[in-house]
């Protein structure tokens, strides 16, 4: 069996406390092989179905139909009397306004359904309001108030998805030599500049986060520091990844949006496979992966460089992914450097660190902010997170 681990009580939003999840593994198989990652799963202590969730397919958070119908969780709203109104109890619910739009829904009608299923009223604010990233409910009874601060959660949890990343998880390329073999292929390819990365951006993508309050930040912080202590800091040193050749995401490489340097699939590759699933499955339990509809079936993470990315060329452009993909053509054409740079020789990259990276942070000079970095040497002092930007 493979070793448990506890993570931390879980709190949603208004802190209200989820049950606390433990890992499992899932019997041994009879050859006596070493269980794989899509083996474990997360469940609740007082569970009694072990079924084993696939980590590689979108789970719907586990606390969504808790806080949709759990009559007993009534008492973890805080519900306020309130005076000189049309309604007798009020809850504020503080939450971030990348939010609003989930539960207010097309022209209000999530917002109306939940008032009229429960007998409330919600303020939701606008643009224009003082109040900010403050929900109220306000109603004549506290079940009713409860029940639709309920029914906000359980929108809020069960489309979390929909919402852009914030951060993502990575490991950042700082190998001299990996640099100088990908300055080399900006050089030779013959792909628009305006396309290619940055080479103090260079990355390997583990995962993509949505971390929209400061305690969610500290959660995946600490979800990753739990991982890199207990699986990976004796391996310090010992995991070099080798990237050699090139792919793009989409089928037709001559209208690609992303070319990404790949990693080769040797031991290295392997162990880390199996750590980074783990972590993965953990964040996405505490509702903060951001699954990605390309890969969300696949038992393996897609390690990879990105090399060129037409969101790149957009952003020169001045017009963002979602319009630029409709009405502007920002693809390119990786015909020929598929062709001649199928076994191309970037280098090897030790890993040192994982970090969180916050999307839409990075300079030309200075890379991507990080969040946190989570050190392999057990020699560094592993509380001295870099944070640099909330």
């Amino acid at each position: 069996m493979l070793q448990i681990h506890r993570p931390p009580v879980m709190k949603a939003y208004n802190n209200i406390e989820m049950p606390n999840l433990k890992w499992m593994t899932v019997s041994d198989p009879a050859d006596g092989r070493k269980p794989q990652p899509s083996q474990i799963c997360l469940r609740s202590e007082s569970s009694s179905d072990p079924a084993p969730a696939d980590v590689g397919e979108a789970q719907p958070n586990y606390h969504s139909e808790w806080l949709e119908n759990d009559e007993e969780s009534e008492s973890l709203f805080n519900v306020e009397e309130e005076s000189g109104g049309k309604h007798k109890f009020k809850c504020n619910l503080d939450l971030p306004s990348q939010l609003f739009g989930l539960i207010l829904g097309p022209r209000a009608s999530k917002k109306n359904a939940i008032e009229q299923n429960t007998n409330t009223k919600i303020f939701v604010p606008g643009k224009s309001d003082d109040v900010n990233g403050t929900i109220v409910v306000r109603g004549n009874s506290v079940r009713d108030v409860e029940a639709a601060c309920r029914k906000i959660y359980h929108i809020i949890d069960t489309n979390r998805n929909l919402i852009k990343p914030t951060h993502f998880l990575g490991i950042v390329i700082d190998s001299p030599g990996v640099k100088r073999a990908f300055e080399n292929f900006k050089k030779i390819s013959s792909i628009d500049s305006k396309f290619l990365q940055h080479a103090s951006k260079l990355h390997l993508t583990l995962g993509m986060l949505v971390l929209l309050k400061d305690d969610e930040k500290s959660t995946a912080a600490s979800i990753v520091e739990d991982c890199v202590s207990q699986n990976l800091r004796d391996k310090h040193g010992k995991l070099k990844l080798r990237l050699k050749g090139v792919e793009i995401m989409n089928d037709d490489p001559t209208a690609a949006r992303v070319l990404y340097g790949d990693v080769v699939k040797d031991d290295a590759h392997d162990e880390l496979q199996q750590q980074i699933r783990q972590l993965l499955c953990r964040l996405n339990l505490a509702g903060l992966l951001k699954q990605d509809k390309q890969h969300a079936n696949s038992d393996s993470v897609k390690l990879h460089m990105t090399i060129a990315n037409s969101t790149f060329a957009e952003k020169i452009a001045g017009v963002s992914a979602d319009r630029g993909a409709k009405n502007v053509n920002m693809t390119f054409d990786a015909t020929d450097a598929l062709r001649k740079f199928g076994d191309y020789d970037f280098g090897e990259q030790l890993v040192n660190a994982l970090a969180i990276c916050e999307i839409g942070s990075s300079s030309e000079e200075h890379g991507y902010v990080q969040f946190s970095q989570h050190f392999l040497d057990p020699q560094r002092d592993q509380t001295d997170l870099y944070i640099c930007k909330k």
